[in-house]
């Protein structure tokens, strides 16, 4: 076989063959327990006790305000590398999906006022996340916003 031949064959096959990437995507425990702390303007969500619709009746939520609450994350389902979760706190629950990275040590998170992006360590995982104000109004929307972080451990 001619040279040109060979070479072309050669570079042929490197543009079709599929990379061999290695994917190394955990599957995560299915029940997390932590804790949430937060900054706001504002009440972005109910997980936040200054929320006048807490439980604890917190106070109207139009200043700086900031809370640390204890959570669950819960992963309902996981698919390879996607997940449906639902975080619970005393002041309610939020669902979640998310997608974990290539290399699993990462996963995005979003929700319908929120997102986020963890960092997974073995039986660990943290990261922090923005929320926007949620009651379908811009005015709230625009006014409440927070950032927030949390760190969970795999319960056994």
């Amino acid at each position: 076989m001619n040279k040109t031949i060979k070479t072309t064959l050669l570079l042929l096959a490197l543009v079709l063959a599929k990379p061999a990437l290695p994917q190394t995507v955990p599957s995560l425990s299915k029940n997390w327990k932590g804790i949430s702390t937060g900054t706001s303007v504002g009440v972005t969500i109910g997980h936040n006790p200054n929320n006048p619709s807490s439980p604890d009746k917190g106070k109207q939520g139009d200043e700086f305000n900031v809370f640390t609450v204890p959570g669950t994350l819960e992963v309902v389902e996981q698919k390879g590398r996607h997940l449906d979760l639902i975080y619970r706190s005393a002041y309610g629950q939020t669902r979640y999906i998310g997608t974990i990275s290539a290399d699993g040590k990462l996963i995005q998170l979003a929700s319908f006022h929120s997102s986020a992006i963890f960092h997974i360590e073995g039986d660990r995982m943290s990261g922090c996340g923005e929320s926007r104000g949620s009651n379908g109004t811009f005015e709230h929307w625009a006014g409440n916003y927070s950032a927030w972080c949390s760190e969970f451990v795999a319960e056994r």
